[in-house]
């Protein structure tokens, strides 16, 4: 399965314009004591992705206060000996990021400037360029932010830190159903992991890693506690392309089973009113057959007279996939084990006929709740939020049953299905 980590650029540059104040820089120049240098953020810094990289825009202003006297001390002292002089200068940091087979981000950095109004000092009708005194503190400057920016870019396109929370996030049950006690479980396999390099575009910076997965739906059993895997390394790819197939699994507990034939009445018209299926126990032996327990209350109508006769019956089956039917139960012997003895040799002589009802019902079960289930599954995952930031999105065309294997007192369904499936992480 695919894992889309996608971080929207209005974050970072949320996070650069919070660490990085209004007022950048403020001190004296070394060699002049009475020229003083401010420089601002003239409005927030823009982060913008495209062409594969992130381009930041930073509007600055350098605002100079220069005692007049500083330059041409000859002159007589003047009136007003404060000059300020405002230079605006537009910052762009162009940002090349990678990532590591170990997760770890590293990122080229190439800071520029330009100058929109001529840095200029003018006095006694001389223009004097000061370009120089800023050049020096605008290079310091830009060093500063650059480190600012790429720590910033650690913390914030920390690829690993996504892929972890979706690791382990894909560990943990996801609830579908409560009704249905439906749980998904998206256990991740130790094949290798592979991950495409980072794009940048439409505002949006993103990579893409291929996590081979084993999704597996749990029906009516409680969570079961797999150790949790350390994320390993990846294998870089160029391109990843989307998966079509998945592979899915299903297990129900024969608990579920049982508490859903509880209590079921079949209505019936001929001798046999109706079987009324109190409770029921079904478990598995060393060789994988189901055994199904019953007990049951037979409603008949003898000579004008109704009757309810309650008898326990057991019986021995096996159970397939079947293109028809959906599921087919191997024929199987219903015994008759406890009965009132006026009627067991009434009812023995129906137990047949007992057997294909409780069978019938079965089965009508079984495709009813595999319909709701495989709906269920259908509509949830097409886009399941798993905490604040990771989604699921699956588009299931079609689920065929492949295989039913019964252990540990579960039915086991090995299914395939086609669509396609891939998670996305990031802050929404």
């Amino acid at each position: 399965m695919n894992i889309q980590i996608i971080l929207p650029t209005r974050d970072i540059e949320q996070k650069i314009n919070e660490v990085l104040k209004p007022v950048l820089y403020q001190g004296n120049v070394a060699e002049y004591d009475d020229v003083k240098v401010v420089v601002v953020k003239r409005s927030a810094f823009k982060v913008h992705a495209q062409d594969d990289g992130i381009l930041i825009i930073a509007p600055i202003r350098a605002e100079l206060f220069i005692g007049k006297n500083t330059f041409l001390s000859w002159l007589p002292k003047l009136s007003k000996n404060i000059e300020e002089i405002d230079v605006d200068i537009k910052v762009t940091f162009e940002i090349r990021p990678e990532i590591t087979p170990q997760w770890q981000l590293q990122t080229t950095v190439k800071g520029t400037y330009f100058w929109e109004n001529d840095p200029v000092f003018n006095i006694g009708g001389v223009s004097l360029p000061i370009k120089g005194i800023l050049e020096v503190i605008l290079d310091a400057q830009i060093k500063s932010i650059k480190k600012t920016i790429e720590k910033l870019l650690r913390d914030e396109i920390s690829i690993k830190k996504y892929v972890t929370l979706a690791w382990n996030v894909m560990q943990n049950p996801i609830e579908i159903s409560e009704q249905y006690d439906l749980k998904v479980y998206l256990q991740p396999g130790k094949y290798p992991v592979y991950a495409a390099p980072i794009k940048c575009s439409e505002g949006k910076i993103y990579t893409t890693v291929s996590v081979p997965l084993y999704p597996e739906a749990v029906v009516g059993l409680s969570p079961y506690a797999e150790p949790v895997m350390d994320l390993p390394d990846f294998i870089p790819a160029n391109q990843l392309n989307p998966i079509d197939e998945l592979q899915l699994s299903g297990i129900i507990g024969f608990r579920f089973i049982e508490n859903f034939l509880k209590d079921k009445v079949i209505e019936q018209d001929s001798f046999i009113q109706k079987v009324h299926i109190k409770a029921v126990n079904i478990h598995t032996d060393k060789n994988g057959l189901i055994h199904f327990n019953s007990h049951q209350e037979v409603s008949v109508q003898i000579m004008g007279l109704s009757l309810k006769i309650p008898f326990t019956g057991k019986a021995i089956m096996d159970i397939f996939p079947d293109e028809k039917e959906f599921i087919r139960f191997t024929p199987f012997s219903f015994e008759l084990t406890k009965a009132a003895l006026p009627v067991k040799f009434l009812l023995n002589l129906f137990k047949d006929k007992i057997r294909k009802i409780i069978l019938s019902q079965l089965l009508k079960i079984s495709k009813e709740h595999w319909a709701n289930l495989v709906a269920l599954l259908k509509d949830k995952l097409s886009t399941l939020h798993i905490g604040d930031h990771v989604i699921l999105n699956a588009e299931i065309f079609e689920i065929q049953l492949q295989e039913i294997q019964t252990e540990e007192d579960t039915l086991k369904a090995v299914v395939n299905a086609r669509g396609s499936a891939k998670i996305e992480i990031g802050n929404f």
